[in-house]
């Protein structure tokens, strides 16, 4: 037996409502999905930027005090010259010790 042809057409009609209504809510849940990811995009993208931010201020602060501390280091070292100059004053305070020892030594033999 077939169905009557007013049967088979409300028949599909129920199905095109129900598929139609179907469609209808995975579109809105996906608009919603796609909403909600991309406001978690941004809070990412504003988290990382801020971080990387604060990682920049970090480099530059640390830069800072390397070129304090290499700038420190460098005036306090001694030159080439620095070490040829106190090695003559070196030599030049033995050669007046052992003059003030000769005169302490002819003194006292006098």
């Amino acid at each position: 037996m077939q169905p009557r042809p007013s049967s088979r057409i409300k028949s599909l009609e129920t199905r095109a409502t129900t598929i139609e209504a179907a469609v209808e809510e995975l579109s809105s849940d996906q608009a919603e999905g796609l909403k909600d990811l991309k406001q978690g995009i941004n809070l990412l993208d504003g988290g990382m930027r801020d971080s990387f931010k604060t990682i920049g201020d970090t480099f530059m602060a640390v830069e800072a005090n390397i070129g304090a501390r290499f700038d420190k280091i460098e005036s306090t070292m001694a030159t080439k010259e620095d070490i040829s100059r106190l090695e003559t004053d070196i030599t030049s305070i033995k050669a007046t010790q052992e003059q003030i020892l000769k005169l302490l030594q002819k003194n006292a033999g006098e």
